[in-house]
């Protein structure tokens, strides 16, 4: 996973991706197969405009409009036994739209909790995704700060037969450098 950000004055561009892979084996209940495996590849990526609201006293707050483009791949293979083995793999891509907001405050010089969320897909894409992810940093320097949060993501897409809701959550920890 991989998320950036830059800013110019008011404006931003914010950008968030990851990759996961997903493998798991199954036994046969018959002699028909020896067993299967299945594997799902999920990438995403996201682009989005930020800006900066003005700043009210230690809060600072970002909305941002963008994409988030979506590449989902599964394989499913079966073992031969009694019958033949044969492969299975069907994948899609798609992009949803979003928009979301970001939130700083800062607690004290150095401490400070971070909340992000965004919604996307309105039937576009899929037929919903959203994130959240809830935190808390120490700013080190001016220019090099630490996270530490929570992140939930969920899509659901169902287009031509290709069925997915899947939930990725987890806790995160970034390091940010500052320019």
């Amino acid at each position: 996973m991989l998320s950036a950000q830059v800013h110019y004055r008011q404006v931003g561009l914010f950008l968030d991706g990851a990759w996961l892979q997903l493998r798991t084996e199954g036994d046969a209940p018959s002699n028909l197969y020896r067993g299967t495996d299945i594997k799902t590849d999920i990438a995403y990526g996201t682009a989005a405009l930020s800006y900066r609201l003005p700043e009210a006293g230690r809060l600072k707050a970002d909305v941002y409009a963008g994409a988030r483009y979506w590449t989902v791949a599964n394989e499913l293979d079966f073992k031969g036994g009694l019958a033949p083995g044969f492969d299975l793999d069907d994948s899609r891509t798609w992009t949803d739209p979003l928009v979301g907001a970001s939130l700083r405050y800062d607690l004290t010089r150095h401490w400070y909790a971070t909340v992000l969320g965004d919604a996307g897909g309105f039937g576009v894409g899929s037929d919903l995704c959203w994130n959240v992810y809830a935190g808390a940093g120490y700013q080190f320097t001016s220019w090099c700060s630490a996270t530490l949060g929570y992140r939930y993501l969920h899509v659901d897409y169902e287009k031509s037969g290709f069925d997915m809701v899947a939930n990725v959550q987890g806790f995160l920890l970034g390091v940010g450098f500052h320019f």
